[in-house]
């Protein structure tokens, strides 16, 4: 029997063999799987913490660091060599 994927592994799946192709959408946003790759990666690896409805990163794991200081792209970029 073939391994199971997990949600994580079957979206970076799609953001290979579709990046393009709409992943994700509410009544006012779209996201392709991409962009929806792109973000689960850079929250998973950040520790964050929320004061009433806003929340920020406040550390990242070791090899990713908040490059850009914007919070829109997630927080956490992996760190180039």
């Amino acid at each position: 029997m073939r391994d199971v994927l997990t949600p994580g592994q079957m979206l970076a799946v799609q953001a290979r063999l579709q990046p393009d192709r709409i992943g994700a959408r509410d009544l006012e946003r779209a996201m392709t799987f991409r962009q929806w790759n792109a973000r689960a990666c850079r929250l998973a690896n950040a520790s964050s913490a929320c004061m009433g409805a806003r929340c920020a990163v406040t550390t990242c794991s070791a090899g990713f660091a908040d490059c850009d200081a914007d919070a829109d792209t997630g927080g956490t970029e992996r760190r180039r060599s």
